[in-house]
């Protein structure tokens, strides 16, 4: 399966897939329990032996899940949802995180600037590469 599609079924199709894929778990299961019962076991019977041979149907769905989906963006959703409901909580803290970063960019623009302006840049002056500097020397 593409990249492509891995990642679009990693937001919010992911439930909707495991959904759909304990559907099916389900339906199969239903399948071997009608299969079961039309070979003479009883009810009881037939739904726990058909819950033996099916298996954890979590199981199946989780690995079935994880390798159709990217898992780190679904994390990263989560974690990043979460994070901006603890600053809607405490919206002082978003406040002094916001301003924290903008004042760091602007140093970090500052200096680049300078150093750029100061260092890297030509001097101002036509045929700057012939000034010299004379200095007596005792």
């Amino acid at each position: 399966m593409g990249w492509i599609r891995r990642l679009l079924n990693s937001g919010p199709r992911r439930e909707r897939l495991e959904r759909d894929l304990t559907d099916e778990m389900a339906f199969h299961r239903d399948q071997h329990v009608a299969q079961l019962q039309a070979d003479g076991w009883g009810p009881a019977e037939a739904r726990r032996e058909a819950r033996r041979r099916v298996g954890l149907t979590g199981m199946w769905v989780a690995a079935a899940v994880e390798q159709d989906t990217l898992p780190w963006v679904s994390t990263a959703a989560r974690e990043i949802q979460q994070a901006f409901r603890g600053l809607r909580r405490r919206p002082y803290l978003f406040g002094t995180a916001v301003t924290t970063l903008a004042l760091g960019a602007g140093v970090l623009l500052a200096a680049v600037t300078v150093v750029d302006k100061a260092l890297l840049a030509p001097l101002p002056f036509p045929d700057s590469s012939r000034i010299v500097v004379l200095a007596e020397s005792l």
